[in-house]
């Protein structure tokens, strides 16, 4: 049997005063000396199957610290506990993000609405001094959003914002992120006709392909990559958010996405896969270096009718761009492949010398590469 990352013992106040431990595993919590109807027992708690989540418990007279938590369900407060702050403390830590606490409003102030819609709400609270953000998800066990951000929790990427602790009710679940107030528009703002230089760029692409190819790495399709969805620290470190479209596996028939960032497999019935992320990122790519899309409106979209513009003098930054557009999934680069590209290494200036390439494509990619079709692209003057 596996060690616990977590052990220690606490007093359980409900029912009887007697001791348990509580032991921490990375997929379940097991409470041994647990009192409940049945006597005492040990109680298991499968992080991905219960419908218990945990409210912490305050001393309002000693600063605030922590004095214990009480188990919940179905929003009814069951179970308490007490001990040391210490313990509690390091308990709090390490259930972070694998259970769902209760009880948000306990611990934030609400500030002000970023977004709320039919099917989506998003708000601004503050903890202490710090800012943070809370998204509104329905209260659904297989909500892929929830799953997301709990893979995500074990397997963290700098240019991946995700929720490392979440909150949950009997309706609703509340994703907890850090906050983040520039987004790719405010950046192109800060520039003439809204063209980025290419040295600002570059970093910032690399980033977003670094981050996607994270998720990709761990079987998960964004699906909905565009502007709106990239945000920028005070140092301009990528931060791509919004899980709510995704996928988990490596190819999926579920057709969503952004009307102008959408790959066009999406609309001739294929599978849609990590490739229909790169394309997207193409699509974010063209605007950085013009500011404009490749789309004027969705019937564009729908019918693949790409408006390139002929104004990128960069010649490695055209290539790569083309090779992210390519209409076909199966030709167009991984995030692996573009990484490789001598748009980030500098390895070539001249598109005639693109046949190096082939050293730096990914084993499966290798034997597909030949060169870019025009089809279907038509230029922006």
């Amino acid at each position: 049997m596996f060690l616990p990352i977590f052990q220690s013992s606490f007093l359980q106040i409900t029912r009887t005063e007697s001791n348990v431990i509580v032991n921490v595993f990375s997929d379940k919590m097991i409470i041994e000396g647990f009192e409940g109807f049945s006597g005492r027992q040990q109680k298991v708690f499968e992080y991905n199957e219960t419908n218990y989540c945990i409210e912490w418990d305050y001393d309002i007279r000693q600063n605030n610290q922590i004095k214990g938590f009480t188990l919940c369900q179905y929003g009814q407060r069951l179970y308490q506990f007490e001990g040391e702050v210490q313990k509690l403390t390091g308990l709090r830590s390490v259930l972070k993000g694998k259970i769902g606490f209760f009880n948000w409003e306990k611990e934030f102030s609400f500030k002000k609405w970023i977004k709320k819609t039919e099917h989506c709400e998003i708000f601004q609270v503050l903890r202490g001094e710090n800012l943070k953000v809370i998204k509104v998800l329905q209260d659904n066990n297989s909500n892929v959003e929830l799953q997301v951000n709990q893979m995500l929790n074990q397997r963290p990427h700098i240019n991946l914002l995700h929720s490392d602790e979440f909150y949950k009710d009997e309706v609703q679940v509340y994703l907890l992120m850090d906050f983040h107030e520039q987004s790719l528009s405010d950046l192109q703002n800060e520039y003439s006709k809204k063209k980025v230089p290419i040295n600002v760029i570059r970093p910032i692409l690399l980033q977003l392909l670094e981050g996607v190819n994270h998720l990709h790495s761990h079987k998960i399709i964004h699906k909905d990559l565009k502007y709106d969805n990239v945000l920028l620290t005070q140092n301009r470190t990528v931060k791509i958010i919004d899980f709510g479209l995704s996928q988990i596996g490596d190819a999926t028939n579920i057709r969503s996405g952004t009307a102008g960032y959408i790959a066009p497999e999406v609309f001739q019935n294929q599978t849609i896969t990590s490739k229909s992320d790169i394309f997207s990122i193409g699509v974010i790519f063209h605007k950085l270096l013009t500011g404009k899309g490749i789309y004027n409106n969705l019937d564009e979209n729908m019918g693949g009718r790409m408006r390139i513009s002929s104004h990128i003098k960069d010649k490695n930054a055209k290539d790569l761009l083309l090779s992210m557009l390519n209409q076909d999934p199966k030709l167009r680069y991984s995030a692996e492949d573009c990484m490789a590209h001598p748009f980030f290494t500098g390895e070539y200036d001249q598109p005639s010398q693109k046949i190096c390439l082939t050293n730096y494509l990914s084993p499966l990619s290798q034997y597909k590469f030949q060169p870019i079709s025009t089809q279907m692209i038509s230029l922006s003057l």
